[in-house]
């Protein structure tokens, strides 16, 4: 019985190290109109290095910042509107079992659905594999939009953070306030 529980294990785990061994985009959702950092992260799976990664943007995503990267160069498409729709990441190395992270700032226009991000990965000696086709073969990278929620829910994360701050340091102020006595000599006069 404990075997076919270790067994159950090993094969999960081999599953979950090849679903994440491809080129993904976080985070894996957002609101509708949402934005801020999308991380593309880029595993080495050869056993050469990647020398190049080239990713085109959907449509909906208004790309406006691209990290600087130390070490790649980078080649920037813009569409006809002047926003940045392809990119390519050149010049620099992620050795054969590594990976690492390309970084762009963005927007999405879209109210619901499925963010594309199609992803061509080159690696050293000319081989290029294309992360464009559907889940289940060589699957592009993803970021769902998330429906809003009704009510207090709507209230993006960073306001209830703000708020929640501020309402924190108001009562920890009052307490301060409260536990203070005024001391002899300091404010007061002595009587005379």
């Amino acid at each position: 019985m404990r075997s076919n529980h270790v067994s159950t294990i090993l094969v999960l785990a081999a599953i979950a190290l090849v679903a994440s061994a491809h080129v993904t985009v976080t985070p894996r959702s957002i609101l509708p109109g949402g934005g801020g950092d999308f991380v593309i992260r880029v595993p080495t799976e050869r056993p050469v290095a990647t020398v190049s990664v080239k990713v085109e943007f959907p449509g909906s995503l208004r790309v406006s910042r691209l990290r600087s990267k130390p070490g790649w160069k980078t080649d920037v498409v813009k569409d006809t509107a002047g926003v940045i729709s392809v990119v390519t990441w050149s010049g620099g190395k992620i050795p054969a079992g590594e990976w690492d992270e390309f970084v762009v700032a963005g927007r999405t226009s879209d109210s619901s659905g499925v963010l594309v991000f199609k992803a061509w990965q080159a690696y050293e000696g000319g081989e290029v594999v294309p992360w464009t086709g559907e889940m289940e073969n060589r699957p592009a990278p993803r970021v769902t939009i998330d429906p809003v929620p009704a009510g207090l829910a709507a209230i993006p994360l960073d306001r209830w953070l703000g708020g929640s701050a501020l309402v924190l340091a108001l009562a920890a102020l009052t307490m301060v306030m409260r536990g203070k006595k005024p001391q002899a000599g300091l404010g007061s006069r002595a009587p005379g």
